[in-house]
């Protein structure tokens, strides 16, 4: 598996994190700037790790809206998530 850098993982989470909450592997519309803001990286560096996460396919880029009030929809494959999900949960430590 590729590996990420800091910001493509605080993506994959934030978007994991949305996709558990939601019940399925889409972040729903989002605007870049919230989500950039959401991790703290500037607004060009949150759509170039985009860009090198659908590249390398851990996201899978849905129908947006580009323009003024535009969005950006992702979806993480089935297969992604269950590794991810598989992580996060051995990362947990019990009591």
């Amino acid at each position: 598996m590729a590996k990420l850098s800091g910001v493509q993982q605080k993506i994959m989470s934030f978007l994991l994190e949305v996709s558990l909450v939601q019940g399925n592997n889409s972040s729903g519309p989002i605007e870049t700037a919230v989500l950039s803001k959401y991790i703290g990286a500037s607004y060009g560096t949150t759509k170039t790790s985009i860009a090198r996460l659908v590249s390398k396919g851990f996201l899978e880029r849905q129908k947006g809206k580009t323009a003024r009030g535009g969005y950006i929809d992702l979806k993480i494959p089935e297969e992604i998530k269950e590794i991810l999900i598989e992580q996060k949960q051995s990362m947990v430590k019990p009591y």
